[in-house]
């Protein structure tokens, strides 16, 4: 069972002991996501660009790619360049998509707790 106190927050995820949690994910009730941390195959990551992901990063919901996108208008005009977009690989058919404030911040929280043979990649995987 997950602990109730943050070791990163921002308004599109939290980061509690043993569990990530995806804000505004299901659509459309915009309920979030839980997943264990401890099913976490792999977390990918990169800088926001329209023009490198257009067709395989999305708003909100399902694109080419296998991955659902939990919701953020504002996903790609985000002026500061902390902002990431970042997909989770848990195993599952359906990677997770959403968007991270500080990648640093987050991956200092979360890394520790990832099973000892998860990958963490700069980029994004299609």
């Amino acid at each position: 069972m997950a602990g109730s106190t943050s070791l990163y927050a921002d308004a599109y995820c939290k980061v509690l002991k043993g569990e990530l949690k995806i804000k505004c994910y299901f659509f459309p009730s915009a309920q979030a996501k839980a997943i264990r941390v401890d099913q976490i195959k792999g977390i990918y990551y990169d800088k926001p660009k329209l023009s490198k992901h257009c067709g395989t990063a999305k708003l909100w919901g399902m694109t080419f790619s296998p991955v659902w996108w939990a919701c953020d208008m504002k996903r790609f005009f985000h002026g500061s360049k902390k902002y990431k977009i970042v997909v989770v690989n848990t195993g599952t058919s359906i990677k997770k998509g959403f968007t991270v404030k500080d990648m640093d911040a987050f991956l200092h929280a979360i890394r520790p707790m990832l099973p000892p043979d998860a990958i963490i990649i700069n980029d994004l995987p299609f």
